[in-house]
């Protein structure tokens, strides 16, 4: 996955914690890539999964980016 592999690794590194990549397709994210927290209790996630976005994180913080009329047509 190069520069955005590194880019996920450090990432989780600083913070400690899973971190995500992915994108919306409609109204669902579709997880691309991850790298794990190093806690023993974690988040069950997999690459190539499908989410309502409304329903995840990633998911909210990628439609809050959005203008209100998209959202509301992707979600209807």
């Amino acid at each position: 996955m190069g520069l955005l592999g590194s880019i996920l690794d450090d990432l989780a590194r600083q913070f400690g914690e899973t971190v995500h990549l992915g994108r919306l397709d409609g109204a669902h994210i579709v997880y691309l890539a991850k790298r794990e927290s190093v806690h023993p209790l974690r988040l069950y996630s997999a690459i190539g999964r499908r989410l309502p976005a409304h329903a995840t994180a990633l998911g909210k913080a990628l439609l809050a980016e959005r203008p209100d009329d998209v959202v509301d047509e992707v979600l209807s």
